[in-house]
Parts: C-alpha cells; sequence; structure tokens
C-alpha cells in the first residue's frame, strides 16, 4: 500500500507542474498574438495605402493578414494598451457596425 500512496503522491505533484506548464505556455501565446497585432498596426501607419487612410484596420482584415481568428484578434486587441479601439458606423443608419483597431503612438511612449 505504501508504492500506492507514493504513485499518488507523484501523480498530483506531476499533474501541478504540467498545470503551471501548461499555463505559462497559454499566457506566452497572448503575449506573442498581442505584440504581432501591435507590431502590424504600428506597421499599418496613416497615409501608407492611400491619402486619407488614418491607419485604421478592420477585425476581419487584421486576422487574415496575421492569420488569426477574429476572438483571437479582439482579445489581443482588448489587452493592448498601445492600441486603441474605434467603432466604425453605417452611414444609413447611423449605427455602430464595425470595429476597428488603430495604434495610438502617444500611448506607446
Amino acid at each position: 500500500m505504501i508504492w500506492l500512496s507514493a504513485a499518488s503522491d507523484i501523480a498530483t505533484i506531476s499533474l501541478a507542474i504540467v498545470a503551471v506548464a501548461a499555463y505559462g505556455w497559454y499566457q506566452l501565446d497572448l503575449l506573442m498574438r498581442r505584440r504581432r497585432l501591435e507590431q502590424f498596426l504600428k506597421s499599418e501607419r496613416k497615409g501608407k495605402r492611400h491619402k486619407d487612410d488614418l491607419g485604421r484596420r478592420t477585425v476581419l482584415f487584421l486576422a487574415s493578414q496575421l492569420r488569426m481568428t477574429e476572438a483571437e484578434v479582439l482579445e489581443a486587441g482588448f489587452k493592448s494598451r498601445k492600441l486603441i479601439c474605434v467603432p466604425g458606423f453605417d452611414k444609413e443608419t447611423h449605427r455602430a457596425d464595425t470595429i476597428f483597431f488603430e495604434y495610438d503612438h502617444d500611448r506607446a511612449k
């Protein structure tokens, strides 16, 4: 019966180690996604694509360019202190219909 108790203790310790490692990997993945999004939007400066370009990009555009899901883009964008979220309005109904993310150079300093 002693070996059963020892095996149980080893399993408990192993589970704790695996849980901490999985949490660390998850947090690292979130950090990497957020940094990729910030770097991409930093490079999408105002006037890059045309003269009236404000440097704002939609969630769908960012998801396609960064190969992330829309949920991942939203999560990374809302957690970032360097990005601002700007609603886009429908011209007919004057209601918000899209979300833009923009790099804020003032916050980044």
